[in-house]
């Protein structure tokens, strides 16, 4: 029988570690449907032109709390 593992919470309250406000916050989710690779960086590692890259910032930039996320959609895998 293992023994049971203490949750994060418990863990974090002995240690007087702050419970709240440690995520980041994000209000606007830019999603950017892309097929071919990227890199953890996505943006830099990815195909697209300086000036795609450089206007995908500035809208990412032009808002508070804003995140770029490359997505992938796996029914399009194979498709031209």
């Amino acid at each position: 029988m293992t023994e049971a593992r203490p949750f994060c919470a418990d863990l974090s309250r002995q240690n007087d570690e702050p419970l709240a406000a440690t995520a980041s916050r994000i209000d606007h989710w830019f999603l950017i449907e892309y097929r071919g690779l990227w890199t953890r960086d996505a943006l830099p590692g990815s195909g697209l032109s300086d000036q795609v890259k450089q206007h995908l910032r500035d809208q990412v930039s032009s808002v508070r709390h804003g995140r770029l996320l490359f997505v992938r959609r796996p029914d399009r895998r194979r498709r031209p």
